[in-house]
């Protein structure tokens, strides 16, 4: 069977897309760990 240029291209875009989820979900769990640190520091102080 011929590969499909329109089903690669759909391929690449979901590979895409999931590596911007994968990265932004690292920019939040950063964010949050950054949010807990000065939380407890604020709490202690």
């Amino acid at each position: 069977m011929p590969r499909s240029p329109g089903l690669d291209r759909l391929k690449a875009e979901q590979q895409s897309l999931f590596e911007q989820k994968q990265a932004a979900f690292q920019r939040f769990k950063n964010l949050q760990a950054q949010t807990n640190a000065a939380y407890a520091a604020m709490q202690s102080a």
